[in-house]
């Protein structure tokens, strides 16, 4: 998928080297503290701003990335959450524990988040997303209720992985 992520440039501070963090989340969650993070992590990316004075970044999130191929027939509509990383604690790479990874995925109270549902299904075209970071509270931007249940869609899409039964 590939899109724009907007934000107030006036949020990022002189001198850092920001970067937006890009989550693609599952709608539900199997380790505690995935609800305060938007879902289970399914991919990610990170882009660095070079010149954040427009407040407007392209972006594109390969779903299949990790190689897994799971669409929302069978594992329900995505989140995709985004983080502008004014401090360098939201870097996923670098989480060496599912423990980690979950820290990294919290924003920071004041932090630009955007959160959105997003449906990624292998019967339609790739979605083109506008984000808007303008979420400032921290968890509370990506805090859901995890999704326990869930029937597949028909026609389905052959997941490789399939959380709804």
């Amino acid at each position: 998928m590939r899109g724009v992520a907007r934000f107030d440039p006036a949020r990022i501070p002189d001198g850092g080297s920001p970067a937006i963090r890009f989550a693609l989340r599952h709608p539900f969650t199997l380790y505690p503290g995935e609800d305060q993070i938007g879902g289970r992590l399914h991919m990610w990316t990170s882009v660095s701003l070079t010149e954040p004075g427009t407040g407007e970044v392209p972006f594109s999130i390969d779903m299949c990335g990790m190689g897994t191929a799971m669409w929302s027939e069978e594992n329900g509509t995505y989140r995709l959450i985004a983080i502008l990383d004014v401090n360098g604690n939201n870097d996923i790479d670098l989480a060496v524990s599912n423990d980690e990874a979950i820290a990294r995925g919290r924003p920071d109270p004041g932090e630009p988040t955007g959160m959105i549902d997003v449906p990624v299904s292998c019967h339609a075209a790739s979605p083109c997303l506008e984000l808007n970071l303008g979420c400032y509270g921290g968890t509370a931007c990506t805090t859901i209720t995890p999704l326990v249940a869930c029937t597949p869609m028909s026609p389905g899409c052959a997941s490789d992985a399939a959380y709804c039964q």
